[in-house]
């Protein structure tokens, strides 16, 4: 869950203070940029294509059949920032198929230690 926290965190400082923000848009057009728009650049990058949710997705279902746990946090945590920076659709399942692999593992390991 920290690294959900912490991709949830991350997503929403890039959204609001990287892309949305005027203040850095207007520092970004000037002639020498700082280190700051060069990670905005990326960050827009990522986003014209859904690659977050696409990422999710692939995750997401290697890790139903597959049930590594690596895999399930991945579907989760890239799902977590595809929702944020505007991968919704695809984010959005690949989230969902993430918390259905994590609770699926969550009753294997119950249902293994009650045996």
């Amino acid at each position: 869950m920290v690294f959900l926290a912490g991709a949830l965190g991350f997503s929403l400082w890039a959204r609001y203070e990287l892309i949305e923000s005027i203040s850095v848009a207007t520092m970004c057009n000037a002639t020498s940029v700082p280190m700051r728009c060069i990670v905005r650049d990326y960050v827009i990058a990522t986003t014209i294509l859904p690659l977050w949710g696409y990422i999710a997705l692939a995750a997401g279902a290697i890790a139903v059949f597959s049930r590594r746990f690596d895999l399930t946090v991945l579907a989760l945590v890239t799902g977590a920032i595809g929702l944020v920076l505007y991968a919704g659709a695809t984010a959005a399942a690949g989230f969902l198929v993430g918390w259905i692999t994590l609770a699926g593992s969550i009753a294997r390991a119950r249902s293994a230690k009650d045996r």
